[in-house]
């Protein structure tokens, strides 16, 4: 009996190819405080991809591009002032006490939000990255393992991962003095600060270098970076 290994090979492709991604439109609100975005699977079998664009509008849209969602959606509640994005439904399995999944393969799932930019954002996401772009109002971003990848923002920031690197680009000051605390446990950390920047910027990393212009500035506010494992790099420009 003679196996035809390429008819295999292309069978195997196509049953594990996902499911073409189509971008579905969840839904927009007026939001005049905070925006509270938590794409965390708390336990389950899918994984959410932030991304996060600031625009002049005064509301918060969201677009769901699933290629396997299985049921996962995003929804906008109203919480008092905080707009408010998470995860409901879903036929997903849990996960077993060891980290195996019950059932079926972990669903893959891009969120695509747009919010006011100049509003306090907080994002946080598990096993994937978080891309933010053009929030100059204070973020507050942390993810269980991926990266952490800001530009445009404005200068209070916090942003903390246990395992990818951080990038972040400040892109005015705002007439604020600069808040900024940058942690992670296992991966490289960079920042771009805009020229006039003054502030002390306190780094540390336990194997890696750094380079870091600001160590003896004495400007208002305050910034810390740390990491366990990684480079840490600061530059400046306009």
């Amino acid at each position: 009996m003679r196996i035809r290994f390429g008819a295999l090979a292309s069978a195997f492709v196509l049953a594990c190819s996902p499911t073409l991604a189509a971008t579905q439109t969840v839904g927009a609100v007026a939001a005049h405080g905070a925006v509270l975005i938590d794409a965390r699977s708390r336990g389950y079998d899918y994984t959410i991809k932030l991304t996060i664009t600031g625009w002049d509008k005064r509301e918060v849209s969201v677009e769901q591009t699933s290629p396997d969602a299985r049921g996962v959606s995003a929804t906008i509640r109203q919480d008092g002032a905080t707009t408010k994005i998470v995860p409901v439904g879903g036929t997903t399995g849990k996960k077993s006490f060891f980290g195996l999944l019950r059932r079926g393969n972990s669903a893959r799932i891009a969120w695509i939000v747009h919010v006011p930019n100049d509003l306090p954002l907080s994002a946080y996401a598990e096993n994937s990255n978080e891309v933010v772009r053009g929030v100059r109002g204070p973020l507050t971003l942390e993810s269980s393992n991926g990266d952490v990848d800001v530009d445009g923002a404005g200068p209070q920031i916090e942003a903390r991962t246990s395992n990818g690197e951080v990038r972040i680009s400040i892109a005015t000051l705002s007439g604020h003095a600069p808040t900024i605390v940058i942690r992670t446990s296992n991966g490289n950390v960079s920042l771009r600060v805009p020229s006039g920047f003054h502030t002390k910027i306190d780094t540390r990393t336990y194997n890696g270098t750094v380079k870091n212009p600001f160590s003896y500035s004495q400007g208002p506010g305050s910034a810390s970076i740390s990491t366990a494992n990684g480079d840490i790099t600061i530059t400046t420009g306009s």
